[in-house]
């Protein structure tokens, strides 16, 4: 193996749910896209078609399969699912609307300004839980493939805290990054000797965010 082998990583967040759309937590539930999440899948497929992909990887949530089979099915890749690239349990939450879980648990807002992780709901995970699980795979995906380009599509917050935990960072500073826009994409590196770098974050043509 190279030495100074660079492989690059692209984390695709899935197209517009009807659940985005009414702010309500999603979790694991597996949700289907909209119309407009399926045309935003269609134009940044288009967009990524100009990076050299070597590999497709995505969350087994429909959502999310969807949003990786509109980039690799005209492209002849398989798609390679796993576990790990699921979005964070929300347990009970699944379904609720955002404004209602807050006024339900006011405890909440205040840990949010405060940047401190929670779990979400008594039977969910919390953040730093579901980045841990999507670093390690992120990281076993980067290994398989050095010097390539992989795609990776998956869910928001987890990306979000994936990459907080692949760059060292707590939950304070995860938080300070903008919440990752339907079907945009954030690209990393990983070298050889285990070092990760952040090159974009939320990235993507604003056509796309309907």
């Amino acid at each position: 193996m190279n030495p100074s082998a660079r492989t690059r990583i692209i984390l695709w967040r899935h197209g517009l749910t009807d659940w985005n759309a009414q702010s309500r937590f999603q979790g694991q539930a597996d949700i289907e896209l909209n119309d407009i999440g399926r045309a935003q899948a269609v134009a940044a497929a288009e967009r990524l078609g100009s990076f050299r992909i070597d590999a497709v990887y995505s969350s087994p949530l429909r959502r999310a399969l969807v949003t990786a089979h509109t980039f690799a099915d005209p492209r002849g890749f398989d798609v390679h699912r796993d576990e790990r690239l699921a979005e964070i349990n929300v347990g009970t939450w699944s379904g609720e609307n955002i404004d209602e879980v807050g006024a339900a648990n006011p405890w909440m807002a205040e840990k949010l300004a405060a940047g401190d992780d929670f779990r979400r709901s008594p039977t969910g995970e919390t953040a730093t839980e579901a980045g841990a699980r999507m670093a390690q795979a992120v990281t076993e995906i980067a290994s398989a493939h050095p010097g390539g380009t992989v795609l990776v599509v998956s869910h928001g917050l987890v990306i979000r805290m994936t990459v907080a935990g692949l760059l060292g960072w707590d939950n304070r500073t995860a938080f300070g990054l903008a919440g990752m826009v339907n079907c945009a994409w954030t690209m990393l590196v990983h070298r050889s000797n285990g070092e990760w770098k952040l090159l974009t974050w939320n990235q993507g043509d604003a056509s796309l965010f309907f």
